[in-house]
């Protein structure tokens, strides 16, 4: 089993997570795989990879760096200070924090419910998708696909283009908001 604090760095490898919950950093690794522990995975490397943490309440913080993840099973994505790209196999239920960078989220053609801070571009899938905004959001696409899509905006004044998304709650402040065709 790994231990808390364990360190990996790998150049073409997977690594399998016990199913005891895993708090583990690692670089250069291209498929992480979870079991029903909460785990937490940080990378403190770019990172492109996919990454299946299953089972239990997980989290993964990736570095400062440009990241494309595809994940599955994961309840937490915490992004960098550059461009993350997040994409989504399978349901996606939890909260996505991209930080800073021109961050995309693309989530998978089941149902979604997810609460973004920090997300520029959120691009739904073919069936329903529920999207909350944490804080305001500025130079944000969202477009929300086929479904019956919603989509609840933060107390904050919002700036946002959408698209395909069929209900919206505003927030207590001004929103400015650009609906696509």
């Amino acid at each position: 089993a790994l231990a808390h604090s364990d360190f990996f760095d790998f150049t073409t490898d997977e690594l399998t997570l016990d199913d005891t919950g895993t708090t583990i950093s690692v670089a250069n690794v291209e498929t992480v795989i979870g079991d029903v522990g909460d785990d937490m995975v940080t990378f403190f490397s770019a990172a492109n990879l996919s990454i299946d943490l299953k089972a239990g309440d997980d989290q993964l913080v990736l570095g400062k760096f440009a990241n494309n993840v595809t994940v599955l099973g994961v309840e937490t994505v915490v992004g960098g200070a550059a461009v993350d790209q997040i994409t989504a196999s399978g349901a996606f239920n939890g909260r996505v924090d991209l930080g800073l960078g021109d961050d995309s989220l693309t989530l998978d053609d089941v149902v979604n419910n997810v609460t973004i801070v920090s997300v520029e571009t959120v691009v739904g899938g073919t069936d329903n998708d529920t999207i909350t905004a944490v804080g305001a959001l500025t130079r944000t696409s969202i477009n929300g696909g086929d479904g019956q899509d919603t989509l609840t905006l933060a107390s904050a004044v919002n700036s946002l283009t959408i698209k395909d998304v069929e209900t919206i709650t505003g927030g207590a402040s001004a929103d400015y908001v650009i609906l696509g065709t």
